[in-house]
Parts: structure tokens; sequence; C-alpha cells
């Protein structure tokens, strides 16, 4: 039988999506008003809220646990660090706004997709090097656009 050993809250508005560091150490949020919450496991003390802007929809940890790419509402995908939540880089939608579903490091971090509410998906390429700047600018690597339907087998 499973039990809650621990309970998390902040004032404001409601958590919408949360993932787990690669090494357990740390939950990360996001919310309604666009804020990366963060709290550190196993105690539960809660580090300061950071950035704002489009409800975040998902949010990912890059492999190696340096940062958090949080998808949005209005189509963007918002790269923060992982430590301090300050922004690394910050992907516009392309074209019309369309939400973020899920987002996604490949296991080598060098590639970010993005599955869009309207079947869409979008990969940059260069997100690491980008990661890595104290704030890069939109045009990170290329983006490509797939609109492929998944088939069962």
């Amino acid at each position: 039988m499973c039990s809650s050993d621990l309970t998390l809250q902040r004032e404001g508005r409601p958590v919408l999506a949360l993932a787990f560091s690669p090494d357990g150490t740390t939950l990360a949020a996001g919310n309604g008003a666009g804020e990366l919450l963060r709290w550190q496991l196993p105690s539960g003390t809660a580090l300061p809220p950071a950035g704002s802007g489009a409800a975040v929809t998902c949010i990912t940890y890059r492999p190696d646990g340096g940062a958090i790419a949080l998808g949005s509402i209005d189509g963007s995908i918002r790269l923060r660090s992982a430590a301090t939540g300050e922004p690394l880089a910050d992907l516009p939608a392309a074209g019309a706004p369309v939400e973020v579903r899920s987002v996604r490091f490949s296991p080598d971090s060098t590639l970010l997709a993005g599955a869009l509410a309207d079947g869409t998906m979008r990969v940059w390429s260069g997100v690491q090097q980008a990661a890595k700047k104290p704030r890069a600018s939109a045009a990170i690597g290329r983006s490509e656009e797939h609109t492929s339907e998944l088939q069962s087998p």
C-alpha cells in the first residue's frame, strides 16, 4: 500500500506539469502563471520561483540535470537553469500559437523535441550549446516541423 510521505504546496496558480530531476533530488513544476517552481527532496524545501509568462503545460529535465525545458500554452518553449531558474534560451512559437503538449531532450542533449496540440512536432538542434550560455537568442540551431501521423503496429 502506498502512502504520501510529503505534501508540497505553493500559493498562487495551480501546478499543471511536473518532473523529477535525473538524480531524484529536486522536483520541478510549472504552473498557470508560467512560473518554474522547485523543491529539494526529500526535505520538501521550496526553492525560489523563477520566471513568469504563459501557463506551463509540460516540463522536462535535460538528461544531465543542468537545464529544464518548459512548454507553454502559447506555443513557446523556455529553457531554464535547473540550479537557479535563470533563463538560458527562449524558443518562440512558429506561426500561430499552438499549445505545447510534451517536450523531451534526446539522450545526448543535442536535440529538443516539442509535440504541439495541432499534431505537429518541432525539433531543435544546438540546444546543448545554447543552454550553456547565459541567455541565448531565440534562434537556436534549426527547427524542423514534422506532421506525420503515428500508426499502430
